[in-house]
This record gives C-alpha cells, structure tokens and sequence, in this order.
C-alpha cells in the first residue's frame, strides 16, 4: 500500500502523478474540508473531481456513526494512538447515494494544517473474509453435528488405523473402556481392555486392512457373561491420511439369554407335555400298587420275614410318587397370579416349611433380609416353591451341623434392557461340597442331578418359576466352600404397590 507523506506533494511531482493513482487521493485543510481529491477518489465516491473540493471530508464519504477519520498527529506532537505520523484503519464508508463499502485508510498529516488520506476499496476482501468466517462457521458446526451425532449412538464405535491405534471412538466406547478420551486416543485397541471385545475388535481390524474389505463376527466373553457381534469396515482416502477401520462392537447378552430362554422353552413346553401325560398315567397303577401293599402289610406285616422287604418296598413307592409329583409340576403349565409381596416373607414361609428337614439333619436354615427391601411382584405360591426347592437342596448338600442362609439385599438390575425400577436379589449359601466345575452350565437341566435319589427336577422348576417373574437366576460355588444360588427379581413399580395397597381384599 503506497502511502503518501508530504514530501511526495511537492509541486514538481505533477498532477497527472496523482491523478493516476490506484488508489483514492485525499487532500483536507485542518478543518477537514476537501482541498484536492483524485479521479479514483472521486469514482469511490461517486462524485465529479471538482464538485468534492470544498465540501467537508464526513459529507463526501460518511464514516459509521459515532466513529470519525482517522485523524493523526504530525510527529513529536500528541500523537492520538498514532505511530510514527501515520494512522491506518479499515471503515465501512456510505456515500451520498446511501451505498456503503469497505476501505482501507492511510492518513498522514500535512505540512500546514490538514491531512492526507489514501483511500483503497477493500470490498472484495472483506467479502472474501466474511465467505470463509461462514464456511469455518458452518465447518464447525457440521463437526459439532457430527460429533454429537457419534456419541449419541449408543452402540460403541471406534475408528482405528492400520496400526491399530484409535483415532476416535464414541462416548459409549469410551463408557465400556472405562476412560475418557484423551486417556484412549492414540492407544492400541488391545490396550483398552484385556478381555472382549476389545481383543476382537483388534483382529477385525488386522483382517480388514490385510484382506482390503469388511468382515463381521460374534464372540462371547466368558469372564464377563457378554455376547457380542462385532463389524469392521475398511476405508481410505486424502482426507482420512490413509486407512481407517470403522468398528462397531453391539453387546448382544440380552438378545442371545432371550432366545436361550425361547429355546429352553420351547424344549421345557414340549418336554413338560410329555412328562406330564407320563406321570398321569404312571399314578392309576402306582395308587393301585400303594393300596395293595396297605392291604398287604395290614394281613402280613407282623411276620418277621416279610418286613424288611415292606419297608423297602413302601420306601421305593413314595420314592416313585415323589417323583410323580415332581414331574406333574413340572409339565403344568404355569398361570401366575402377580401381586406385589415381600420376598422376605415368602423365604420365611420357605424355610419354615423345610424346618422338618433341616432338624432331621441337623442343618440350620436363617434368613437374612435387608430392611426397607421393595416390594417385588409375584405368585406367591410359586416364589415359595422356588425358595423351597432352593432350601432343600441345600440341606441336601450341607453337612451335619451346617447352615444355610438365604440374603435377600437390593440388588441390580444388570443393564437389562427396558428395565425401569430397581430390583431385589436373592442368595441361597450352603456349606456343602459346591458344584463341579464342569456341572455349572448344566445344574438347571431337566433331570441333571449328581445326589444319589435326586430327581433333577428341583432346580428346573426354580428356574422356571423365576424367568416366569421376569428375572434371572445363575448357579455358582463361594470361594469359601460350598454352593450359592443367586437369583434376580424386578421391584414393583410404586405405583403398582400403592393400587394394590388401595384395592380392598375379597371376603
């Protein structure tokens, strides 16, 4: 920018030199009246050359409101902010006709009195400015969208490099690592975690880059419980810096126990079928075979040599008619009746109805209940059983002198999925010799039992009863010794409890 000083304004420069200027020519006394202004000038103005000279300065070419021409001081004098004589600022100046542009000032003093102005259009650039001020605006805000667009999915994503290194990943993934993002970033995926999915996810990646394509899989982690389906994309391109895997790792546990639970009721619905139409027609002759043996013990039972084998034989037929009862319960489809109740008081009714038992064995069963537990809905007949089942077995398995505890505590919930509210649990803890570590995965099959007399079917009934309730039970050893039970079920609502409270009991 050619700034002109006073020096440059002697006579023998000549008016065609200022004249031809690019830039916009100012001259004003000290009463800031126009003395000379050049074509440019007069063309930024939109004005004649000769019809500007005379007027003041703020009527050719008006600054914005409330702020003036630059206007500074000549050197060694009070300098106003000035530097060095010359003051440069950039105002958007209207003119007569009411249009307005951008320019930019360069205003020095004249020897004399007054001043000189280069005046130089800057509209282009301010344009140019203001295009790319709205392109970084709207940039940034289509990152912000997309940014909250990645972390809104709650599915866990990450995109890593050939290296397998994260470059990014989205706030559920950084949930299921543990960590915020600047603690990930940069980091090898295996480093997120020891486990799944992460040591699925970095093979994924290693095969998309290696075979140049996508690739999906499923895995479970043992440790954890977790199903997951897992798929890795390959991309690449100048933006990206190379290639990049986009992985998506969806936890698939509530989905895979489903149809676990649909096929395990599918088997039970046809196998409770056929069981139960067994047991029907197994109990006419076993009646019959009963009455007979009443009858013959009545006529023979004070003979010697007869009554080893009645016993024996009276013990084998209670034996079949326990079993019978079992599998009738077992094949009976079940019509649950749910009202809220305390699961604390349907345990106690348990334990008591095996305090026969537990006193011919010598075990002894308490009930441990944490106060202010919710309430939990349920068939109270049927939650009895279950605990029922759950006590026996344990005193079955306990030694003599031994003791079974039932905990009933808050408990959660897990990460079901659609699962307002909170959730009881329960634990059913005995002293025994525990669990085979090979029989856990099969404890709640249909006539899986390990005990000697055992019929197998206690503990598919408990588990029936329980996923009829909307929970979950799981069988595992405490490493003190011995088994425990754990079993989850979902709390009324309050307002549920608070209805059936208010709904008057039938006469």
């Amino acid at each position: 920018m050619l700034v002109v000083t006073a020096p440059l304004l002697a006579p023998e420069l000549g008016r065609a030199a200022l004249d031809g200027l690019p830039q916009g020519l100012l001259l004003t006394d000290d009463g800031d009246r126009v003395v000379y202004a050049n074509p440019r000038l007069a063309a930024l103005a939109r004005c004649a050359p000769a019809a500007a000279v005379g007027r003041p300065v703020a009527e050719l070419l008006a600054p914005p409101a409330g702020i003036a021409w630059p206007r500074p001081a000549p050197a060694g004098g009070d300098g106003g902010g000035a530097i060095g004589g010359v003051e440069v600022a950039e105002l958007e100046l209207g003119r007569r006709d009411g249009s307005r542009f951008w320019a930019l000032v360069h205003a020095t003093p004249r020897p004399g009195g007054g001043w000189v102005r280069l005046v130089a259009d800057i509209g282009e650039r301010k344009h140019a400015e203001s295009d790319q001020a709205r392109l970084q605006a709207a940039l940034t805000h289509a990152a912000r969208e997309w940014q909250l667009t990645f972390d809104a999915v709650e599915t866990p994503l990450l995109v890593a490099g050939r290296d397998r290194r994260v470059t990014r990943l989205n706030r559920a993934a950084q949930r299921l690592a543990g960590r915020d993002f600047p603690d990930l970033v940069g980091r090898e995926v295996t480093d997120l975690g020891g486990g799944e999915p992460w040591r699925t996810a970095a093979a994924l990646i290693a095969h998309a880059v290696g075979r140049r394509g996508s690739r999906s899989v499923s895995t479970h982690d043992a440790a954890t419980g977790r199903s997951w389906e897992l798929a890795a994309s390959l991309y690449s391109g100048p933006e990206s810096g190379g290639d990049r895997v986009i992985v998506v790792m969806r936890d698939v546990s509530g989905l895979v126990r489903l149809q676990e639970s649909l096929r395990r009721s599918e088997v039970m619905s046809a196998l409770g079928t056929l069981v139960a139409g067994v047991a029907h027609e197994v109990r006419n002759p076993l009646f019959g075979l009963s009455a007979v043996l009443d009858a013959f013990e009545s006529r023979f039972g004070d003979q010697e040599a007869h009554r080893s084998y009645l016993a024996l034989v009276k013990a084998q037929v209670q034996r079949l008619n326990v079993l019978m009862q079992q599998l009738l319960d077992y094949g009976k489809p079940l019509a649950l009746e749910l009202t809220p109740g305390r699961l604390e008081e349907a345990a106690a009714e348990a334990a008591a109805g095996c305090a026969a038992l537990a006193g011919g064995r010598g075990v002894e069963v308490a009930v441990d209940a944490a106060p202010g537990l919710p309430a939990v809905p349920m068939d109270r007949a049927g939650i009895v059983q279950a605990f029922q089942n759950l006590i026996d077995n344990a005193v079955l398995h306990s030694p003599r002198g031994g003791r079974v505890r039932v905990i009933l505590a808050a408990g959660a919930g897990g990460g079901a999925p659609g699962r307002l509210g909170g959730w009881v649990a329960g634990r059913v803890e005995d002293a025994g010799p525990g669990f085979r570590p090979e029989d856990l995965a099969r404890v709640f099959d249909p006539f899986f039992s390990r005990r000697r007399g055992g019929t197998g079917l206690g503990l598919s009934i408990v588990q029936r009863v329980v996923e009829q309730h909307g929970g979950r039970i799981a069988a595992a050893n405490r490493p003190g010794g011995g088994a425990v039970m754990e079993l989850l079920l979902p709390a009324a609502p309050p307002a549920e409890v608070a209805a059936a409270a208010a709904t008057p009991e039938t006469p």
